[in-house]
């Protein structure tokens, strides 16, 4: 829908991994911020990690489009000598100069507020606590590297509890064959939520209290949770649903920092112009 139509929508915000920004030798992003030019848009990206928000590893690109007919205050635009270099600025670099016409850095405010640790946003009600038996367990921690046993048995003379999170992942041994790791991370904070595909993509929580260590598979209130949304939010009946959806969506609380940050300020800069 062409913008001079009058009904394109003001703003689009596009999320997607930040690997879009190198893909494809960059062409991938390239295509993107044409698309939105074509259409009649200025273009500018950000990258937002939720874990300023709560206790979840997940970095995501924003690609920004606003509308050309649009009133940006200048409190929100910057420029490209202001800007560290990082994988947005190498991305920009990449553009040909028509597209580089068309870009907005922008400049974003400072997100506030006291951050979640994962050990606040952890489910002690009794729905989907299925712990793993203590030979299961054992196996866990038998697929552990040196260096994660490590800060497991650290964890354990702390003598307190102590929540942390694993993910399986394939990594070479010593011969470059590729076996099974258990990696256990104990900073308080979540990896990423993914789309659960396989055992291996669903996260399990670890609890060490001294020589006492209990795991089982997050929950899915855990999983909403770590995603910002309320406990009385509706989820799926199915495990593998509710954590499909919470894996393939978007953090609430960043998308409300955005909001505040940029698509408010934009619309009510073009109301006042109208209003005058």
């Amino acid at each position: 829908m062409a913008v001079d139509s009058g009904y394109a929508p003001k703003i689009i915000a596009f999320e997607n991994v930040t690997g879009l920004l190198s893909s494809n030798e960059r062409q991938d992003f390239r295509d993107v911020v044409d698309s939105f030019v074509k259409l009649g848009y200025f273009v500018g990206a950000t990258i937002v990690d939720a874990r300023n928000f709560l206790p979840q590893s997940r970095p995501r690109l924003f690609v920004i489009a606003v509308r050309s007919d649009q009133i940006l205050p200048d409190s929100m635009v910057g420029n490209r000598a202001d800007t560290p270099v990082s994988q947005i600025t190498k991305a920009y670099d990449a553009l040909p100069s028509h597209l580089k016409k068309q870009w907005i850095w922008w400049k974003l405010s400072n997100h506030a507020g006291r951050i979640l640790k994962l050990s606040e946003i952890v489910d002690h009600s009794s729905e989907d606590q299925n712990w793993f038996s203590e030979a299961q367990t054992h196996r866990l921690i038998s697929l552990m590297n040196e260096t994660h046993r490590v800060k497991l048995e650290a964890a354990q003379k702390s003598k307190k509890l102590v929540v942390g999170t694993i993910y399986k992942r394939g990594r070479p041994n010593d011969a470059g064959k590729i076996v099974q790791r258990a990696e256990l991370r104990l900073d308080g904070v979540a990896g990423c939520l993914r789309t659960p595909r396989g055992g291996s993509s669903r996260q399990t929580v670890m609890f060490i209290d001294g020589d006492t260590i209990k795991a089982r598979l997050l929950s899915k209130k855990e999983a909403a949770r770590l995603m910002g949304l309320p406990d009385d939010y509706i989820l799926p009946e199915r495990y593998n649903d509710a954590y499909f959806l919470a894996g393939d969506g978007v953090v609430v609380p960043v998308v409300r920092y955005l909001a505040d940050s940029i698509f408010e300020p934009i619309l009510k800069a073009k109301r006042s112009k109208q209003a005058a």
